[in-house]
C-alpha cells in the first residue's frame, strides 16, 4: 500500500508537469507522426568530437514525454536515435546521445517518463 500510494503521487506529479509546463509536440519515426505532450528541460552544452582534434559545444535540450504516449502504430516504442521532435513554433529537434552516450534514459526509477537528449537542428 505504501508503494501504490507513493506511484500514485508520482504519477499525479508528472502529470501536473505534463499540465503546467508542458507543449504539445509531433514526434516522428520517418514517414510515422504522433502529437504527444513533452516538457522542456534545461538546455546545456556538451564536447562532442569535431574535425580533426577539434571539440564542438553543442547545446542539448532534453524533452521529457511519458512512456505511455510513444506509442506508433498501435505499439509503445522507445526513443530511438534519428527520431525528431518539433517543436510548438516549429523548431526540429533531431535525438542524439546524450552526456552519458545514450539518447534518452529513464526519468524516474518507476519508468514511466522517458528524458530524450536532442539537438536543435539550426
Amino acid at each position: 500500500p505504501v508503494m501504490s500510494l507513493f506511484s500514485d503521487a508520482l504519477s499525479f506529479g508528472e502529470n501536473r508537469r505534463q499540465e503546467s509546463a508542458g507543449e504539445c509536440v509531433t514526434y516522428a519515426r520517418g514517414e510515422d507522426q504522433i502529437e504527444v505532450m513533452a516538457v522542456r528541460g534545461n538546455s546545456q552544452f556538451e564536447e562532442v568530437p569535431g574535425d580533426m582534434e577539434a571539440r564542438v559545444s553543442i547545446r542539448m535540450l532534453p524533452w521529457l514525454i511519458r512512456a505511455e504516449e510513444l506509442v506508433i502504430d498501435g505499439a509503445e516504442v522507445e526513443p530511438q536515435r534519428g527520431d525528431q521532435i518539433v517543436s510548438g513554433d516549429g523548431l526540429i529537434y533531431d535525438v542524439l546521445p546524450g552526456p552519458e552516450g545514450n539518447h534518452w534514459r529513464w526519468s524516474n526509477q518507476y519508468k514511466t517518463t522517458y528524458r530524450i537528449h536532442s539537438v536543435n537542428r539550426e
